[in-house]
């Protein structure tokens, strides 16, 4: 009998008529993915970022919708395990209202320990020693209210996991480790912004769908390239979760100085914060390094065109705000294999687009070392979250040197000058400006 243990029994009943249905068409479900899909690139996946601490089991509907393509669910599959997935958002939301109210009440008291009702003037010492024994209660009852809430997201989603083993045919349950180690992964991967330090390889190279050079290698490139892999898997993992650990100490000392992590953020100058920093920084930087151990390493196997394109890939990855096509790029792209068009316009077209790109690739190589320079220089503000942005505030509040400004406003200028340009000829071509334009 199967046990599905987020529901009530009335649920039950309704979820095994549905699973005896499944069962029965088991034969019927779609074929699983192809291993190529399985790991995807994990780059702009839309995955919200989670508090990884707390959020151990508890999906998101992103994640449902993933398990059931990555898996191969079939329609009867994917209904039961959506609705089981409901029944534990429901519980897990439930439970954590408490949670939320209480940390809302230890903001609220650690709020008015510096400033009173009407903002102006602050409370006196008296004042804050009473509020700040009120918060040392109240954390205690987070403490354990967040305990019991992450007891509870552990107990339902293992139970959510075997209930979906039980669903899966053979052939999906030798899947399922496998997209468990994507999720676990990919939510870790996302915490840097780092070049290189957010990829997954063997996903980039399965959704290009490169092989090994069987001019060198023959049938031995396949099973080389899968070591690679199987190597790449033990190490990236490892520094994933050493990079945990050290998010889970800095849990620690924050909860020592008295804040919350997700409600306060520690002042930079304070000792224990630039040592999380550090460590946090050195642990993105170590994990971008072995990316490009392993990009080498892959490129080695491949063929030189294969290997020129994955390496390309790679970079793009890496610099998604400096590499990315601009509209006015993706437009000439589109419009240079427009058949409307006559040969004449296309070369024309052709022209513009070697123009603008070298233009724009010119601008963009001094970005990129840009950035390469101020990661080497180690900055821990830069390597713990260093978005383009953040890169730039840092050297210029450093040194002056306002280059990366410079380089984003011409980027900018150049963009604007040639979208007018672009707009301009696809008016004379007599192209549609509302027609369907090239995908962003």
């Amino acid at each position: 009998m199967m046990r599905l243990g987020v529901f009530g029994c009335s649920a039950f009943v309704v979820l095994a008529v549905l699973l005896c249905g499944a069962n029965a068409r088991a034969q019927d479900a779609p074929a699983p993915a192809p291993a190529a899909e399985q790991e995807p690139e994990l780059v702009n996946q839309g995955i919200p970022r989670q508090n990884l601490f707390a959020q151990k089991y508890h999906f998101t509907p992103y994640e449902v919708e993933q398990y059931s393509e990555r898996l191969g669910l079939s329609a009867e599959q994917h209904e039961i395990f959506v609705a089981l997935f409901s029944a534990m958002q429901e519980r897990v939301m439930e439970a954590e209202r408490p949670l939320r109210e209480a940390e809302a009440q230890w903001m609220e008291i650690y709020e008015g320990a510096f400033r009173n009702r009407d903002g102006e003037t602050n409370p006196s010492s008296e004042e804050r020693a009473i509020a700040m024994e009120r918060l040392i209660e109240l954390r205690e009852d987070i403490d354990r209210l967040e305990a019991e809430w992450v007891a509870l997201q552990e107990r339902l989603g293992a139970e959510l996991f075997a209930d979906l083993r039980l669903l899966l045919t053979p052939e999906q349950v030798e899947r399922l480790d496998g997209v468990h180690r994507w999720r676990h992964r990919a939510r870790l991967m996302i915490w840097s912004e780092l070049p290189y330090a957010s990829q997954y390889l063997p996903g980039i190279v399965r959704s290009m769908e490169l092989r090994p050079d069987p001019a060198r290698f023959g049938a031995d490139g396949v099973g080389a390239l899968e070591a690679i892999f199987e190597e790449y898997d033990t190490e990236l993992d490892a520094l994933l979760l050493d990079r945990v650990a050290i998010e889970k100490e800095h849990l620690g000392i924050a909860r020592g100085l008295g804040g919350d992590p997700d409600l306060i953020s520690l002042s930079t100058a304070d000792p224990a914060e630039l040592a999380w920093m550090e460590g946090v920084g050195e642990q993105n930087l170590k994990i971008a390094n072995m990316q490009k151990k392993y990009i080498r390493r892959i490129a080695n196997l491949l063929e030189p065109d294969q290997a020129r394109a994955f390496q390309e890939r790679c970079r793009e990855l890496a610099f998604p705000t400096v590499l990315g096509k601009s509209d006015a790029l993706k437009q000439l792209d589109a419009m240079a294999g427009d058949e409307r068009l006559s040969e004449e316009q296309r070369e024309r077209v052709r022209q513009m687009l070697a123009s603008y790109s070298s233009e724009r690739n010119a601008i963009n190589e001094r970005w990129v070392r840009m950035i390469e320079d101020v990661v080497a220089e180690g900055e821990p503000r830069v390597l713990s979250s260093s978005t383009p942005l953040a890169l730039g505030d840092t050297r210029a509040a450093r040194n002056g040197d306002m280059s990366f400004f410079e380089i984003y406003a011409s980027r900018n200028a150049l963009d604007e000058r040639w979208a007018k340009r672009v707009s301009d000829l696809r008016a004379e071509f007599g192209l549609d400006d509302d027609a369907e334009q090239p995908a962003g």
